[in-house]
């Protein structure tokens, strides 16, 4: 097995972790149990899985052709029925299942240009959700869609058309209609936003904002009803796009940076560090154990002296408190 590896997840939907290998993908039974079972074969490259609310199937990006030829595939959790829902030269990730599973959204495009798409669970009624720039010196760059909790609306990233590089939070109905900017896009706020997540009850959206002003990356709570931003902490290292999570209740958010993985209440305040050290923590989750306790996995990209001089990532769970850190994968 190859141990570089170009992308590796941690999930919390029904099954509970996925890891994202350059030569197959792997599913543990259970979090508190390391059985790892081998989902794909071969010498395409495969990331950016997600799980069906149900839990019965999986979409992820496959291919060899990097931001060229990417396909987006469905296939059983146990590994059978593969089927390209794509099949286009282009190139396909970040896809997620509204919450019904009847629909996908994903991002879509080339090198210069990445749009938001919507479609039926089997590929079908592909519908483009993100608009075009249509200035000649400008392109297109929409990312990060998820759905809200109903699956009525769905919240992106995108780049202002023709003006800097300063990407905002998109909302749009699932259908394509009511598309709005919920970011401040005059340039009042020194802002650039990134990775939104809507919270369990839909009524708020966790971003990644950096303040161009300060240089200081930070957690930021856009309140839906009040069109209000509240600041949720900006101790999350040198890293600007670290990955958070909701618990389910709506209570705590959890993060991952360049420093560690912390936990911090929803409503902002000191955070707490559960895990630090040398190496990158990225996708922190929630996830519950086969008990039904709530814990946290997450990926630690580390440098590897013995897989010759190379970047390894690797799989830990640990209590909401930090103990009991173990890892779960050696690969």
């Amino acid at each position: 097995m190859n141990h570089l590896r170009w992308h590796t997840i941690a999930l919390s939907f029904v099954m509970p972790l996925l890891l994202t290998d350059c030569d197959q993908l792997l599913g543990p039974d259970d979090p508190d149990n390391s059985v790892e079972v081998q989902l794909t074969s071969g010498t395409e490259g495969y990331g950016y899985a997600s799980f069906s609310p149900d839990g019965t199937k999986i979409i992820y990006t496959g291919g060899t052709g990097g931001k060229v030829n990417a396909d987006l595939y469905r296939m059983d959790v146990d590994g059978g029925n593969k089927t390209n829902l794509t099949n286009r030269p282009e190139y396909y990730r970040a896809s997620h299942y509204s919450p019904d599973g009847s629909k996908i959204v994903f991002e879509s495009g080339t090198v210069d240009n990445i749009y938001i798409y919507i479609m039926d669970d089997d590929g079908s009624n592909r519908t483009k959700l993100s608009t075009d720039c249509l200035s000649t010196n400008a392109f297109t760059w929409s990312r990060y869609p998820q759905f809200s909790p109903d699956g009525q609306q769905i919240v992106y990233t995108t780049r202002l058309c023709g003006g800097p590089f300063t990407p905002h939070i998109v909302l749009v109905n699932a259908d394509g209609s009511g598309q709005q900017f919920i970011t401040d896009t005059t340039g009042v706020e020194p802002f650039s936003y990134s990775n939104p997540i809507f919270s369990p009850s839909g009524t708020q959206i966790l971003v990644t904002a950096f303040n161009g002003l300060t240089g200081t990356p930070g957690l930021y709570i856009i309140v839906l009803a009040g069109d209000s931003l509240m600041l949720i902490t900006e101790a999350i290292g040198d890293d600007a796009s670290p990955d958070a999570d909701y618990s389910p209740d709506g209570a705590m958010i959890v993060y991952g940076s360049e420093t560690g993985v912390n936990l911090i209440a929803s409503t902002g305040g000191a955070p707490t560090v559960l895990a630090t050290g040398s190496g990158e923590y990225l996708s922190p989750r929630f996830v519950k154990s086969s008990t039904g306790e709530l814990r946290i996995i997450y990926t630690l990209e580390a440098f590897d002296e013995t897989q010759n001089d190379q970047y390894g990532f690797d799989i830990f769970i640990m209590n909401l408190d930090g103990s009991d850190n173990r890892e779960l994968t050696d690969i």
